[in-house]
């Protein structure tokens, strides 16, 4: 009878439209759930986390039903929503906070509880991991601890020092500005930090630029490669006796990289017309941790232009759900020529050519492509992208498509 008794207060409450919070009896003196004991009787491990641990508010109260559904439900553990939808449903101001420039990829795809607990937890904030080890969970320690020399507070696990775990307007999720970060720590008004950078003015300066936050094997954080004329002290190379530098355009550069200047001078010229020296957009002119200066991986160099890709790569929509392979290595330039070429979208090679030297197979038994196959929407000749969309598309194996009939349909209507 009292379990009948709970069943029909379930079934009141919903067919009255309202929320079912359970005002059952304790379950016994000193415990914190008074309610949901129709759940926890099938569920004694909950009950048994909630009283052990710090407990998530609703799990505490008993009142399961704000994120369970009681009788069927289209998702896993009769979940009425999946991932952030169901915790935005209370968590309304965070969610305004999240939506910032740069956004954390677990918290852009609304997978909250790749950090955070649902029920309880032994750590603050419901995290499944201490804050000085959590973030080790998906950034592999020994990566980041690669080098000899590492920064004090990352010994101590201290991420959320210079970092925001949500989101943040700075790259890299820096919870200020990164000139700013460093600054909170090192005074550049420190005589012997003054000193170390040959008494160079220090105020404004992008520490970041040559130094790495995280781990070096050189002494104070200096990055991995060096400009060679800054290894060998020659700044004269580049600067004049006060500092200002010699040609303020690309032209510097090229003196010394002629090779470079004949990429841009391709069909396809990666940048034309822009003033400045655009070389520094991408490299660095002094250090970096990257080969051949680059400021740093390839995805976030191109990303900050190229936002609209982004997008797509990173985006959780469903209409970009499948991407090329590549993309997981972040090798934009496995496929793309970084200064120029003879080819459409800067492409080492043509199209076809570009996916064949992974793709072989494919190129044995393929549709028609080449330019005998025409395309009646373009008029070109068709090539792998035609039909495919590595950069992000809805369908599996990046079809634009649906391959069923949708695809075929774009050229064959009058067959259809």
């Amino acid at each position: 009878m009292k379990i009948y008794r709970y069943y029909c207060i379930i079934l009141l409450t919903m067919l009255m439209g309202g929320i079912l919070v359970f005002p059952l009896e304790e379950v016994s003196s000193g415990e914190k759930v008074k309610g949901g004991q129709v759940c926890m009787e099938c569920h004694p491990e909950v009950r048994k986390e909630v009283f052990s641990q710090n407990g998530h508010r609703p799990a505490e109260r008993g009142n399961c039903v704000e994120c369970h559904n009681p009788h069927t439900a289209k998702h896993d553990n009769l979940l009425s929503e999946i991932g952030g939808r169901l915790c935005y449903r209370c968590h309304k101001k965070e969610k305004k906070e999240f939506a910032r420039e740069h956004v954390h990829l677990p918290v852009g795809k609304g997978e909250c509880t790749k950090c955070h607990r649902p029920h309880s937890s032994i750590n603050k904030s419901l995290l499944i991991e201490n804050r000085n080890k959590i973030c080790f969970s998906c950034h592999p320690q020994e990566k980041i601890f690669s080098r000899k020399n590492i920064h004090s507070p990352l010994k101590k696990g201290n991420c959320m020092k210079c970092h925001d775990p949500h989101a943040s307007d700075g790259e890299f999720l820096l919870a200020k500005d990164g000139k700013k970060i460093c600054i909170s720590c090192h005074s550049v008004k420190d005589p012997n930090l003054v000193k170390s950078h040959n008494n160079y003015q220090l105020k404004g300066a992008d520490c970041l630029g040559c130094h790495n936050p995280h781990s070096s094997n050189n002494k104070s954080l200096v990055r991995e490669f060096f400009h060679k004329p800054f290894a060998a002290g020659k700044c004269n190379s580049c600067h004049l006796s006060s500092g200002i530098i010699k040609k303020g355009d690309k032209e510097l550069c090229f003196s010394c990289h002629p090779e470079v200047k004949k990429e841009f001078q391709k069909v396809f010229s990666h940048i034309r017309g822009v003033k400045g020296n655009v070389c520094l957009e991408c490299h660095n002119s002094h250090v970096s941790d990257e080969h051949a200066l680059k400021k740093a991986r390839d995805d976030r160099i191109c990303f900050s232009c190229h936002s609209d890709t982004k997008k797509r790569v990173m985006g959780t929509s469903p209409e970009y759900k499948y991407k090329h392979p590549k993309f997981e290595e972040f090798k934009c330039t496995s496929c793309h020529q970084a200064h120029g070429s003879d080819y459409r979208l800067l492409l080492s090679s043509d199209e076809n050519s570009s996916c064949g030297n992974c793709h072989e197979a494919q190129g044995k038994f393929t549709h028609p492509i080449g330019k005998e196959s025409i395309d009646p929407r373009s008029k070109r000749g068709m090539t792998c992208i035609t039909c495919h969309n590595p950069m992000g598309a809805i369908e599996e194996f990046a079809l634009r498509f649906g391959r069923k009939k949708e695809l075929c349909t774009q050229c064959h209507r009058h067959n259809m």
